[in-house]
């Protein structure tokens, strides 16, 4: 390879950083990527790919990729994902990735705000410039799954609750309660509606039938917002959301829900079901998927450092 240049990528660079980030998943039994969801990714309103995106390599080939996200809109807290696979190690391409990474975030950042990392917790490497670097682990978090290949349970709803599928029209409601159910949660993040609306594809190509729905009385109790595939696997279904408003928590809800999913999601063919969750959720996140015969498939840790 030429020499090693780091820079912002374009649209034109989105099949080879695809390239990179399948590398890398390979190596870290992580999961991958389509070059569909790195483009909305690129393309929220939020987002400005001239600083919050860069690649390493040489004119033909990518070897690492970084990028920064402003969840708040406002500098508060800028999390940095790394991802560099071999090929890109051997050249130091993650060590001038996190760096670069790293200053650009710094003029980005809000006083008194925070530079967080999240990392693969089998990946030593990456953790360990993290913490070069002075960041320290603050939070673990854990994918789980769980196999579709038996008929889950039918869930029991709380007396009063109904559930409906979703409509682009129930779009402003369920952002509320999306907003409220995590506004709690270990590092909550006030993510503005216009980046909801793009990252659902609102307006676009959003299969809101995968928008399960409870409502008591005419007011949204609980959501469970699902995806019919991550990262380009058509037998995996994902629920990115679950989220239960504080009044109708305790009442077996959330366990309805997920439930209710899952079964949704085995009726299209899905053959397991994924999700992301918190270690330390304070609602016992963990503990209400194991109890629906979810298991941990890999571990991740977030970093933390003061700007």
């Amino acid at each position: 390879m030429a020499e090693l240049t780091i820079r912002a990528p374009s649209l034109d660079d989105l099949e080879r950083t695809v390239a990179v980030l399948d590398s890398y998943a390979a190596e870290r039994s992580d999961h991958r990527v389509t070059a569909d969801e790195v483009r909305r990714w690129w393309t929220a309103p939020d987002f400005d790919l001239d600083w919050q995106a860069l690649v390493a390599g040489g004119d033909r080939e990518l070897v690492g990729y970084v990028d920064a996200e402003d969840p708040n809109g406002d500098g508060s807290q800028l999390w940095i994902d790394l991802r560099v696979p071999e090929s890109g190690r051997r050249l130091g391409a993650d060590a001038r990735l996190l760096g670069e990474m790293e200053q650009r975030a710094r003029s980005h950042a809000s006083e008194g705000g925070v530079l967080r990392g999240h990392a693969n917790m089998n990946d030593d490497r990456t953790v360990g410039l993290y913490r070069e670097r002075g960041f320290e682990a603050v939070r673990y978090s854990f994918r789980m799954e769980a196999s579709l290949a038996q008929l889950p349970a039918e869930p029991r709803w709380p007396d009063g609750i109904d559930v409906r599928a979703g409509d682009p029209a129930d779009s402003g409601d369920v952002y509320a309660a999306y907003r409220e159910s995590f506004a709690d949660a270990w590092g909550a993040v006030e993510e503005p509606y216009a980046d909801f609306l793009h990252n659902w594809g609102v307006g676009g190509d959003l299969d809101a039938s995968l928008w399960f729905l409870a409502v008591e009385g005419g007011e949204l109790a609980g959501v469970a917002l699902c995806l019919p595939s991550r990262g380009g696997e058509d037998e995996l279904g994902w629920v990115s959301v679950l989220g239960v408003r504080r009044p109708w928590r305790r009442r077996g809800l959330g366990r309805a829900l997920l439930l209710h999913a899952f079964r949704e999601l085995r009726a299209r063919g899905k053959q397991r079901v994924g999700l992301g969750v918190d270690a330390d959720s304070p609602t016992g996140a963990v503990a209400l998927y194991e109890s629906v015969g979810m298991r941990v498939v890999n571990r991740f840790v977030s970093l933390e450092k003061p700007v």
